[in-house]
């Protein structure tokens, strides 16, 4: 009996007779998912912002001075924001 729930590839023999054989051939394995793992709160939003060369070159510096992203840098100086606005 054939699992319709399991996913495979099947072969089909049918014989000069008249006879229909099934057989498993392989398991697909279930597709990856692709991309970078969900983290707790994923950034559903994108920011595009202009800043002077001087702006510019603080980000970077900060950011790789800290190992870490410019977003990160970014959403540390609005969390200091939102500390300060309390």
């Amino acid at each position: 009996m054939l699992d319709i729930n399991r996913k495979a590839l099947y072969t089909v023999y049918i014989s000069q007779g008249g006879k229909c054989e099934i057989k498993e051939v392989a398991t697909i394995a279930p597709f990856a998912s692709k991309g970078r793992p969900k983290g707790e709160k994923p950034p559903k939003k994108n920011l595009t912002i202009r800043l002077d060369e001087d702006d510019s070159i603080f980000l970077a510096d900060y950011s790789e001075k800290n190992n870490i992203t410019k977003s990160e840098t970014v959403r540390k100086g609005l969390d200091l924001l939102k500390k300060q606005d309390k």
